[in-house]
């Protein structure tokens, strides 16, 4: 008797809201055409302007209204498309008291455990354990606030809140590809979701966020399911997203930002491990770009590089010659004086 006295309750409030939800259409279309009748007045008036800025030959006057005339002009199209719009949309039927009791009869027979939470005016069930392409995600309870009912073509007026979280290893706040903060990502079924309740199919709609909560489209998930246990750096074991972690080409493995770097001469991202510096300048280079030098085969950049010949080696040479031309200069004058024939004095 106490449950059935709950149901009771829950129904009334249902039809309360649904009543105002529909007055609040009515209202809103009123306020659509209010706006456009606001701008018609306003184009009524500026022609008047502009006629009566003629007949006393106010030219200043009338070229003022007719840049306001404008204006107001260009406005009416958006105004008259808005409240087209807002007429269009349909307004359903308010439900009967003995249609409601059958969707909560439904909703038992369906779902089993029903709560009806008269505190917070919520009814909420348990989904079955959800698996997601090999991802365990677990249960998650809906919530359906009553009271957010008037709302429902504004914003959402239930909730998703994972019972057993497994929650994506980048955001804490994602426990499903398409629930964020308790707040589900309807994506096309965002239409069909507000007329179910607009038409207080509730057992539809519990059915249609269920059926969401079990389907995964990759185009538009908070976190891809290929990513959900994000990306572990393979060098020092950091979990990131896939913004934060980097390729190595050279070992194929993937990093984090402080276990990475890139090559100073291609731009490739490489990690510390795979990336070696130029002996000369230091530059962190991939070993694509690292080459030997020829004369002592340290590994050197391009730019550090002269015909296969690295800085050091190239100074080196050039001293060896200078020193050789020194030595050999030296040959040459020592040899001239030796051969220079003696002078004799005449006593």
């Amino acid at each position: 008797m106490k449950e059935l006295r709950k149901q009771v309750w829950f129904i009334n409030q249902i039809l309360t809201a649904l009543q105002k939800q529909h007055h609040s259409q009515y209202s809103e279309v009123l306020a659509k055409t209010e706006k456009l009748t606001e701008k018609l007045n306003e184009v009524t008036t500026e022609t008047r302007r502009i006629q009566k800025s003629i007949d006393h030959q106010w030219l200043s006057a009338a070229g003022k209204s007719k840049l306001r005339l404008e204006r107001a002009l260009n406005d009416l199209p958006y105004l008259i498309s808005n409240a087209k719009q807002f007429i269009a949309r349909p307004v359903n039927q308010v439900p009967t008291f003995r249609d409601l009791m059958a969707e909560f009869g439904q909703l038992k027979d369906e779902f089993g455990d029903v709560t009806f939470d008269m505190e917070n005016k919520s009814i909420s069930i348990t989904s079955e354990s959800i698996e997601l392409d090999d991802t365990y995600l677990g249960e998650f309870k809906i919530e359906l606030r009553i009271d957010k009912l008037t709302e429902a073509h504004r914003m959402a007026p239930y909730c998703v809140v994972a019972l057993d979280p497994h929650p994506a290893a980048t955001s804490s706040d994602v426990t499903h590809p398409h629930v964020s903060n308790d707040i589900l990502c309807e994506g096309d079924g965002h239409a069909a979701i507000c007329t179910a309740l607009e038409q207080g199919r509730i057992c539809d709609f519990f059915n249609m966020i269920e059926s969401i909560l079990n389907t995964y489209n990759p185009d538009s998930p908070y976190v891809p399911l290929n990513e959900w246990d994000g990306r572990s750096c393979y060098d020092c074991g950091y979990i990131c997203d896939s913004e934060s972690s980097y390729y190595c080409s050279c070992c194929d493995n993937d990093f984090c930002s402080e276990c990475s770097s890139y090559c100073r001469m291609c731009d490739e991202t490489i990690c510390l491990g795979c990336g070696g510096s130029c002996e000369c300048c230091e530059e962190l280079l991939c070993k694509h770009c690292a080459k030997q030098c020829t004369e002592c085969s340290r590994y050197c950049c391009d730019q550090c590089l002269e015909n296969g010949i690295c800085k050091s080696c190239q100074e080196e040479r050039i001293e060896n010659e200078e020193q050789a031309e020194t030595i050999k200069s030296k040959e040459q004058n020592t040899n001239t004086n030796e051969e220079r024939p003696s002078v004799g004095i005449a006593v």
